[in-house]
């Protein structure tokens, strides 16, 4: 047996327990009007297959303000108090939410690869995940130093994106950096999460 060993994570998972149910119906009414407003101006977004995102309005609604989430933002703040050190990053470094939104993927949704430029760190937190409806998937940060690497052209995207394993109640944390996207839901439930975004200034910003 062979242990594997990273000496430089850059992702990681906590738990944290709600009931999805006293929030639903608020996210529900929120991403029906984005949905009505990104099909009838045609906003362009990273969700697909019938996903929808409250990003597009996230500077009006800020989903983590919701106060069923204060105790899970509690929960955040230590959280990333507990990897920036992880990662080379003073936790006493002023930080704050820069943003929050809420995505729905139904069957057969997705959301496309993306990053988060200039953010310090990313987190989602599964809201609802069904079984089999689809995994964050992470691309290989180290895939430029493989290409001289002997690995069949077939190969390379299976080898160079990886899927987290989650279900609902798990938060996950990583750099901004990271490029990720997710599966295909292939249940016949929705699954929801919500994201912040968490930027580090030398401002006089609050985590809130």
């Amino acid at each position: 047996m062979i242990e594997n060993i990273n000496p430089f994570p850059f992702i990681h998972k906590a738990r944290y327990e709600m009931d999805f149910g006293l929030v639903k119906s608020k996210l529900d009414d929120v991403l029906q009007e984005c949905r009505e407003g990104v099909e009838k101006y045609n906003v362009p977004i990273l969700e697909s297959g019938g996903g929808m995102s409250t990003a597009p309005v996230s500077s009006d609604f800020q989903a983590h303000l919701l106060p069923e989430f204060e105790g899970l933002n509690l929960f955040l703040q230590k959280v990333i108090d507990e990897v920036l050190p992880l990662w080379g990053i003073n936790p006493k470094q002023m930080k704050y939410i820069d943003r929050s939104w809420c995505n729905i993927h139904p069957p057969g949704g997705i959301t496309v690869e993306h990053r988060h430029t200039g953010i310090m760190a990313s987190a989602v937190y599964y809201l609802n995940k069904p079984k089999d409806s689809g995994d964050l998937l992470i691309r290989n940060p180290m895939e430029m130093y493989k290409c001289n690497d002997p690995i069949d052209a077939g190969e390379w995207d299976t080898f160079n994106w990886k899927n987290i394993e989650a279900e609902t109640g798990d938060l996950l944390i990583f750099p901004g950096w990271l490029l990720h996207k997710t599966e295909i839901n292939k249940s016949t439930e929705d699954r929801y999460v919500l994201t912040w975004n968490i930027r580090s200034e030398k401002c006089n910003a609050l985590f809130r």
